[in-house]
Formats: structure tokens, sequence, C-alpha cells
């Protein structure tokens, strides 16, 4: 029996779907048949943070091919994408450099052929999974460095490290992170010191997992150094200019994310905030320009009184598509309808925070209305 880890095919795992193949412990043993059912993403990454595995003959085709996962959409890529990096973090092997790479691969692909559903998983994100919320930072922060490359003049091998790193900066916390988030509040004494190893604390496990990309380890070392000497752990007068902007990528998630003690702000009012706090960086300048005033999974009131989601930016700033799925009597709309926000009788009156919704949103029903 050859045996995988499970962590190599968490893309066909699924929440509510039968699983593929029997899930086996190192040493082979039965754990859970082909069959069963995970109800919660957090059963998943649960079953892929203890290591288990499946026979590779059971992932193979009669052909003698790899079963290729399969997706209906961009928003369940995006989960298996989550679940594949939770389960690279929390257990990381002689393959972490491989997986990594991989991951950003396909959040460079998606960055590049579907950004305007990229920004949607992002903005809508469920921030109170907050034991998730370490790895749900770092991919969101990939994700972002990725849409802003494409705006930039940095060759495909930087890109790569540059989101390899993002991936990978946090791996020293990634726990740390989600009790904190879970739990509000300042940091202990005990907890601060851990923060403020953990630049070169996670370049070294990186580099014990076999990883000898210089950038990618660098711009680990470097994201929270800042220009001038002010930054930690090293307070280097000079990161080079991708660390900084994967700090103030950094800084921006961050912002967006909700706490146990503070909501999540606004992806705009993020952008907006790290701009001024910044002293009008350009790369913060960059995520105004990139997520504009209305982002893909931002909720608007309409002036003709429909509750919709933005699912695509527009020709101009304040003209982005929606689709409509609460009428102007307040009942829920199916499948939704899509409106051109660019005409007067359905312009944006205002946004509304995501509690503020009782309808529950079907992101493949928002994106089929987006095409009409």
């Amino acid at each position: 029996m050859e045996l995988l880890a499970l962590a190599t095919v968490a893309s066909q795992m699924r929440k509510g779907v039968p699983l593929p193949w029997n899930v086996r412990t190192e040493s082979g043993h039965l754990l859970l048949a082909r069959g069963q059912v995970l109800a919660t993403e957090d059963e998943i990454a649960a079953l892929l943070a203890r290591g288990m595995f499946v026979d590779a003959a059971e992932l193979r085709l009669p052909s003698g091919g790899d079963v290729a996962p399969l997706y209906r959409n961009v928003f369940e890529r995006w989960a298996a994408m989550e679940r594949r990096l939770a389960a690279s973090l929390r257990a990381p092997c002689a393959e972490l450099g491989t997986r990594i790479a991989a991951l950003a691969g396909d959040v460079t692909e998606l960055a590049d052929e579907h950004p305007d559903q990229l920004i949607f998983a992002v903005v809508q994100y469920d921030h109170e999974r907050f034991a998730a919320y370490g790895v749900a930072h770092s991919l969101h922060a990939a994700a972002v460095c990725a849409l802003l490359t494409r705006r930039m003049a940095c060759d495909a091998a930087q890109r790569r490290s540059l989101l390899c790193a993002a991936l990978t900066m946090n791996i020293a916390i990634v726990e740390l992170q989600g009790q904190l988030a879970a739990k509000g509040g300042r940091p202990s004494a005990g907890q601060r010191q851990v923060i403020d190893a953990h630049p070169l604390e996670g370049a070294d496990r990186l580099r014990r997992a076999g990883i000898d990309d210089a950038l990618w380890l660098r711009l680990v070392e470097e994201h929270h150094e800042t220009p001038g000497g002010g930054g930690y752990p090293q307070a280097l007068v000079e990161p080079c200019e991708l660390a900084e902007l994967l700090r103030l990528v950094d800084i921006f998630t961050a912002k967006y994310a909700a706490r146990a003690d503070r909501p999540a702000l606004p992806a705009r009012v993020a952008a907006q905030q790290l701009f001024v706090q910044s002293g009008q960086h350009p790369v913060a300048a960059m995520l105004i320009k990139e997520f504009g005033m209305y982002p893909p999974g931002c909720i608007v009131k309409l002036s003709n009184g429909e509750t919709a989601v933005v699912v695509r930016r527009g020709a101009q700033v304040n003209h982005p598509v929606a689709a409509v799925f609460v009428n102007r009597h307040g009942q829920p709309v199916a499948p939704p309808l899509r409106r051109d926000t660019a005409r007067a009788d359905c312009a944006v009156v205002t946004t509304l925070t995501p509690e503020s919704i009782l309808v529950k949103l079907a992101v493949e029903q928002l994106y089929e209305a987006a095409e009409i």
C-alpha cells in the first residue's frame, strides 16, 4: 500500500459531500471509510491537521492517471485552497516548498483569470471563524499581492516568491493568530515575544523544510521592517521594496478582518485608512484603485429600493455591476437579477453591513446573473 499525505488531496474534500476514498493512519489502518460525510469546514481542517493518509491506488483512474479535483466554481476551489494551506502550515513536511509553490500558482491563476470573483471571496469571507484566522489571513494576503502585482513591473519569478512569502510569513504564529482573534485584546508579554520573533523563526522553519529561495526567505524575514529602521525584528533601515509591499498588504488584510473585540472594516475603508496612515504610500493607492468604492462582495442598497451584492467592478469606480437578491419590498429574489448601477434608476445609494442581511447568498447564482 502506497500512502500519500491527506493534504495532497485536500482539494477533493468538501463539506457535506461523501469522502471519495478511505482515510488511513500512518500505519495504514482505516480511520474513515469512503462515503462518510464531514459536515463542516472545521471538521475537514481538524482531520487535515492530524496528518492522515490515503492509499494512492484509490486516487488513480484505470488509465493510470491521477484523479483531478473537480470544482463547480471559483469559490469551491478557493475553499479547497484554504484547506490545503491549513494542512501545509500546521504540519510542515519535506514537500512544503512544492505545496506552497503550487498554491501560489493557483492564487496567481485566480487573480489573472477571475479577479472579481477572487475579490468577492476575500470580501465575503466569514471572519468569525476565528480559529482559521491565521490561515485565512495568509491566503488573503497572497490574493491581494497577486492582484496588485498584475499592475506592477514584477517578473514571474519575483511574483511567485512574493506569493510564497505571503502564504508562509506567519508560519511560526498561525495558531497564535487564531487564539488572539478569538480572545481579542492585547497579547501578553510572552505572546508579544513570540510575535516579535516570528519573522526570523518563520524563515528558519522554511529553511529546515528545505526551502532555499533567497527572495522568499528574505521577504518572510523583512515583512515587518519599515524604511528608516522602525520595524522589527532587525530594525532594518532599507528593507526590500517587495517586503514593504507585503507589510502594507499584511496591515490591509488585518484591518478588514473581524476580531472578537472589534468588527471588520469594509475593504474600501481599510484601504483608505492605510493610505492616510502610510503617508499616501503608492501601494495603498493601488489598493484603493484595485478594490474601488464598491468592491465585489460589497452589499449595497440601490436607488429603486432593491438590495444587491456587487459582483463585478465597473468601468467607473462608482458604477459596479450588481446582482439583486432582495426586492424593494424586502422579499428574496431567486434567481438574482443583474443591475448596471450606472443607470440612475438603480444607482448605488449606500452600503450595508453583512450582519444586516438575513438572506443567504448563493454565489453560483449571483455570477450567473452577472453574465445576463
